[in-house]
C-alpha cells in the first residue's frame, strides 16, 4: 500500500516520530511518503494516511488543522490514523501527576474534527521538551507543575502502534 505520512513539528520531535512510524510501516512492505504537513500532497492519491502534529496550547498546529479541513473528502474515503505529540511524562515529577493529561489532550484534538473525520485510531505520544521550546511564562508554569525537560519518546510504544497499523493495512 502507498501511505501518506504527514506531520506538523516545530522542534523536530513529531517529525522524528513520523519518520520512525514510517520506517516501521516500510518494513512491512508499504511504500510510505513522509511530508511536512504544510507541503503534503493531496491524500487522494494514497491508499492510507497517517497524520501527526505536536500539541500547542492544547490543540494541533494550525497548518495540520487546515490540512484536515481542506482534504476532508479524500480523508473520509481511506483509512486514516492520527497521532499527537504532547507533554505526557514531562509534566510530572516527584510523584505529582496531571491525571489524564494525555487522554484529555487526545479527546480535545478529536473533538476539533468531530463530524468531519473518523480516524481508525488516535494516539497521543510523549515527545521532547526543552527549555528553549517554551516562552518565559511557559517555563514558569512548567516549573510550577514540576515539569521535567528531556526526551520522553517511547520507541517500543511507537513501534507497537506502527505494527498495529501495518497489520490493519495488510488485512484491508
Amino acid at each position: 500500500m502507498v501511505v501518506l505520512m504527514g506531520y506538523a513539528s516545530r522542534h523536530g520531535s513529531t517529525r522524528a516520530i513520523a519518520d520512525r512510524i514510517a520506517a516501521s510501516l516500510d518494513e512491512y512492505g508499504n511504500l510510505v511518503e513522509v511530508h511536512a504537513i504544510a507541503d503534503a500532497p493531496d491524500p487522494g492519491g494514497y491508499d492510507a494516511v497517517v497524520l501527526g502534529s505536536g500539541i500547542y496550547g492544547g490543540a494541533w498546529s494550525p497548518e495540520a488543522v487546515r490540512f484536515v479541513r481542506r482534504h476532508v473528502d479524500a480523508l473520509a474515503r481511506r483509512p486514516v490514523w492520527l497521532f499527537s505529540v504532547g507533554l505526557g511524562p514531562a509534566a510530572a515529577d516527584q510523584g505529582f501527576r496531571l491525571a489524564g493529561l494525555m487522554e484529555r489532550q487526545g479527546t480535545k484534538i478529536l473533538g476539533g474534527f468531530s463530524g468531519i473525520l473518523r480516524p481508525r485510531e488516535h494516539r497521543v505520544f510523549a515527545g521532547v521538551i526543552q527549555a528553549g521550546h517554551l516562552s518565559r511564562t511557559q517555563r514558569l508554569a512548567f516549573r510550577v507543575v514540576r515539569g521535567r525537560y528531556g526526551d520522553f519518546r517511547d520507541g517500543k510504544e511507537l513501534d507497537a502502534w506502527a505494527d498495529d497499523i501495518a497489520r490493519e493495512l495488510a488485512s484491508d
